[in-house]
């Protein structure tokens, strides 16, 4: 949370225990908060202190303190099973710092923030998305999630269908949805990203927008989308490219990330058997995302 927020005690000593539950509450966002919420039973069973804070966009955040970090793993593995967006806390004061480094929100073009449910998203972020990844892969502040975000917020147009392949938590996904697409739809072979994305996009509001499932990128009915993106590793990028292109609309645009720069080449060409150009690599860390649009007169279809 952020020097800015206050914390109010409930009761109990913060100094007390040995190890820290964090949660956030699950009321819908809404810029005004809610009256603090009571812990769930479970977790106020063992708690030997509560304080609560709220966050700028109305979301309350409570801290409790436990006896040791069994007792507190233990909880949180039980308050994730039962749906609620837990986390351990940092121990003492002394990894404060560290914790919050850890759990930072992630500002993608200067228009939204990536942030958990449990952290601050800064004073500077005009919309946020906020990401419980769960038992799914990916939290957006992986180098790869991060370009294809940057790359939606530099280009995407209101009213589009996108498609995210490999949705994991939902991320691409949900950043589409608050920039305006029409439908954002999410796929993913592993069912537990498809119940993770369902329980953001629930969080985000998005569920009217938002749809995830394990389809096969290569399933006819999903349709043509606008723009597609898939955050995936080159190998499977590669392999799944007929499939992919499938996907892109005539006029549509794709974005592909999770290569690294000696990868570039082969993924492109990949693409360009299927009517897709793929150019302008953008690059952060070890990581590259190349964009494209299919080319003039090309249909899906390969050699």
């Amino acid at each position: 949370m952020s020097e800015q927020s206050q914390r109010q005690p409930v009761w109990g000593d913060e100094r007390a225990g040995g190890a820290c539950v964090v949660l956030a509450d699950s009321a819908p966002l809404g810029g005004q908060a809610l009256p603090a919420p009571g812990p769930p039973p479970l977790l106020g069973a063992v708690a030997l202190a509560v304080s609560h804070e709220v966050t700028r966009r109305g979301r309350w955040v409570s801290r409790v303190r436990v006896a040791d970090d069994e007792t507190a793993r233990a909880v949180v593995a039980q308050l994730r099973a039962e749906g609620h967006a837990a986390v351990l806390g940092s121990p003492d004061e002394a990894h404060a710092v560290g914790w919050m480094n850890r759990n930072r929100a992630v500002p993608v073009g200067g228009r939204l923030a990536i942030c958990f449910p449990w952290a601050e998203a800064g004073v500077d972020a005009p919309a946020v998305v906020e990401i419980d990844p769960g038992e799914a892969f990916g939290a957006g502040t992986h180098p790869s999630t991060r370009l294809l975000a940057a790359w939606l917020v530099a280009g995407i147009s209101d009213g589009g269908r996108v498609l995210d392949v490999g949705c994991g938590s939902g991320v691409l996904a949900l950043v589409a949805a608050l920039l305006g697409a029409a439908e954002a739809v999410g796929i993913d072979i592993e069912p537990a990203a498809v119940s993770a994305a369902e329980a953001n996009a629930r969080r985000n509001g998005f569920d009217g927008v938002a749809s995830f499932s394990t389809a096969p990128a290569g399933t006819a009915e999903l349709g043509a989308f606008d723009v597609v993106v898939a955050n995936i590793t080159a190998d499977v990028l590669v392999s799944l490219a007929g499939d992919i292109a499938a996907r892109v609309a005539s006029t549509g645009q794709l974005a592909v990330s999770g290569i690294s720069a000696g990868q570039t080449s082969t993924v492109a060409a990949a693409y360009r058997r299927y009517g897709i150009d793929l150019a302008d690599p953008i690059r952060l860390d070890d990581w590259v995302a190349l964009s494209g649009r299919r080319a003039s007169g090309e249909s899906a279809a390969g050699p």
